[in-house]
């Protein structure tokens, strides 16, 4: 994604993501088999390693500095909120028992995207990369103007002259400097910056949110299931696709409605996400980035270890 970003632009990486989005979820939507299933939710797999690179990116070039940080914010807010949204339409069809009800949950993942490429068709690319790609040219001096002006209104002459200013000097700063990976690690400060930034996302994936929100339901169905049942495998047969990779959907798609209470509470949990994603940002800048980082991993290992238990 970083190469393809500077190479094609945000705008059009952005573009690209969400019709591969698209198209992963219409095909897990219609999917025959597993295999079938797999390979449409790979795809959606590169589709969101793709925009959610390009997207924050393209946030912090088009908008002004002072709100650089709170749009990306608010950017990470609506991403939670869009998974409340995805498990309470989940709950909506599995208590209304829709026949077939997983490929409406699966196949409408694709709206949001279709939306996305609607409305990227009607917004400018980011005025760094026009800048980067036209080598400081005049032409691309003025384009980037011109987007900068539209994005800013008119009546913000001296903001964007400011802003094209700044824009340009890091551009050629860019540039000028090395690009290779021995260069730009070699300031100490860097690499300290680049290790604890490492750090902090392997501890994110490694405390396991990612399972706990992927696989809520089956936990939750698990938890609420007697021993008995879980030696029997009782449980597993109920969850579609868990066993017999090469069967069709026909052959493994069953009336059972168990599993609709558990499928409902998914929804507590993404809220339970959103909460603390508004109380990060309202108390980031009043309690400080680490001391919310430590208390926020102290109710991290206290939860988990409840979890476990």
């Amino acid at each position: 994604a970083l190469q393809k970003n500077l190479v094609f632009g945000r705008k059009a990486m952005i573009i690209i993501g969400s019709v591969l989005f698209t198209i992963g979820a219409l095909a897990m939507a219609v999917s025959w088999s597993v295999l079938s299933l797999t390979a449409g939710r790979s795809v959606v797999g590169i589709a969101v390693g793709i925009v959610s690179h390009a997207v924050p990116l393209y946030i912090s070039e088009c908008v002004p500095a002072r709100f650089r940080g709170s749009l990306n914010t608010v950017n990470n807010v609506f991403i939670v909120f869009g998974q409340v949204i995805a498990s309470l339409i989940c709950c909506a069809f599995a208590r209304a028992h829709v026949k077939q009800g997983w490929r409406w949950m699966l196949g409408l993942g694709g709206v949001p995207s279709l939306l996305m490429i609607l409305g990227f068709a009607f917004l400018p690319e980011s005025p760094r990369y026009i800048l980067q790609k036209g080598g400081g040219s005049e032409k691309a001096l003025q384009e980037a103007e011109q987007v900068l002006t539209r994005l800013r209104g008119r009546r913000d002459r001296e903001s964007v002259e400011a802003e094209l200013r700044e824009a340009q000097s890091d551009v050629e700063a860019c540039q000028r400097a090395s690009l290779s990976l021995i260069g730009l690690l070699s300031p100490r400060h860097i690499r300290r910056a680049l290790a604890l930034g490492v750090f902090l996302q392997l501890l994110q994936q490694l405390v396991g949110v990612n399972t706990l929100m992927y696989y809520s339901a089956t936990i939750l169905q698990m938890s609420f299931s007697s021993g008995d049942e879980l030696c029997a495998g009782e449980v597993a047969d109920e969850v579609p696709f868990t066993k017999h990779t090469n069967v069709t959907v026909a052959a493994i798609e069953t009336d059972v409605d168990a599993g609709v209470t558990e499928i409902c509470l998914t929804s507590l949990v993404a809220l339970a996400q959103l909460v603390g994603t508004f109380a990060g940002m309202c108390l980031v800048d009043r309690c400080g980035r680490r001391p919310l980082l430590l208390v926020s991993l102290s109710g991290v290992t206290v939860s988990l270890f409840l979890l476990g238990l």
